[in-house]
């Protein structure tokens, strides 16, 4: 075959060459050769799994960098809303500050509006309207009444309390085919006080015309026949004006002036004996007490607060102006 097959020299141990020499001739190559494909074969598998471990933690390095990118993107996209956030919290301050400079000009008008009401116009002491038929409706609730006026003049017109709950009276119209209902609340009876106090001219009675209250005949009647102070007659509603709302009435138009004048007639009644108790006196010095305070004084020489929060008005002796402030004397 031309060249011998390549040899080699092997070294062995004694021990070795003992073991070499128990194996059997003619199989000594083969088993030799055996042994040299294993080895092959176990550095074969070796190198693999190095390369295989090296490559998973190439796989783990190139994850953790994806990750830290898509976190860093996160970060600066957090970082961008918290500069608008804040941007828009900078714009909202403002704003607010802006609105609560609006508010307080705005309660200064309202504030502004309601001393000309009071000044000019004149408060509402016709109150307590609401308060009155409200708790009468509900004793009367089912029952069935007649528009008097309308009555006479031929027409049937029919009403009852249908009920009374949630703030709301509801009158129904019984003399029609079809029935409806008509509601009165607290703002109704206010615009029917407003109404009663642009006819009051200080009388003790005000007279309006039936129709004229509201326009409306069913919740007009329902009202006037609810109230103790309120009656039909001929075409007419009248109103008894209360004593306490025409002595109000009487001290509200008058000055500080005149006020003390007053005052100070009441203490020589007092300290010659009379003066005291009643109802109607009563009345006068609250609707005097009240006056006092809305002229915005200092008053605190002879009208005190009581722990519990009372006022009381001091008769001992007589008072006078002096600067802005209304003092005894002696």
């Amino acid at each position: 075959m031309g060249l011998g097959m390549p040899k080699r020299n092997l070294y062995l141990s004694d021990d070795d060459v003992e073991l070499w020499d128990e194996l059997p001739k003619g199989e000594r190559g083969r088993i030799l050769r055996d042994l040299l494909l294993e080895r092959k074969s176990k550095a074969l598998l070796s190198k693999s799994s190095g390369n295989i471990i090296l490559s998973q933690k190439e796989k783990d390095r190139e994850n953790i960098v994806l990750e830290i990118d898509i976190s860093t993107k996160k970060y600066h996209n957090y970082k961008k809303e918290i500069r608008v956030i804040e941007d828009m919290i900078v714009n909202y301050n403002m704003k607010r500050t802006q609105k609560k400079e609006e508010m307080l000009r705005i309660k200064q008008v309202i504030e502004s509006l309601e001393s000309d009401y009071n000044e000019n116009i004149g408060a509402l002491f016709l109150s307590g309207l609401w308060d009155e038929i409200y708790s009468v409706a509900k004793a009367r609730i089912g029952e069935v009444y007649n528009h008097p006026v309308l009555k006479e003049e031929g027409f049937e017109w029919e009403f009852r309390i249908k009920s009374v709950k949630n703030g709301k009276i509801e009158v129904e119209r019984l003399d029609r085919e079809e029935k409806y209902s008509s509601f009165i609340t607290r703002s109704t009876t206010e615009k029917v006080e407003q109404k009663l106090e642009d006819n009051w001219h200080g009388d003790l009675l005000i007279r309006i015309k039936s129709g004229n209250l509201l326009g409306d005949y069913d919740v007009e009647c329902a009202i006037v026949i609810l109230s103790t102070k309120m009656r039909y007659e001929n075409e007419s509603i009248l109103y008894d004006v209360p004593y306490t709302a025409q002595v109000s009435k009487q001290f509200s138009k008058m000055s500080v002036e005149e006020c003390i004048l007053w005052m100070n007639k009441e203490v020589e009644k007092v300290q010659n004996g009379g003066g005291g108790a009643g109802w109607a006196r009563s009345a006068s010095y609250g609707a005097l007490q009240k006056r006092f305070f809305g002229l915005d004084i200092d008053t605190s020489s002879f009208i005190n607060i009581s722990d519990a929060g009372d006022f009381g008005m001091s008769f001992k002796k007589k008072i006078q102006l002096l600067d802005d402030k209304i003092i005894q004397i002696d």
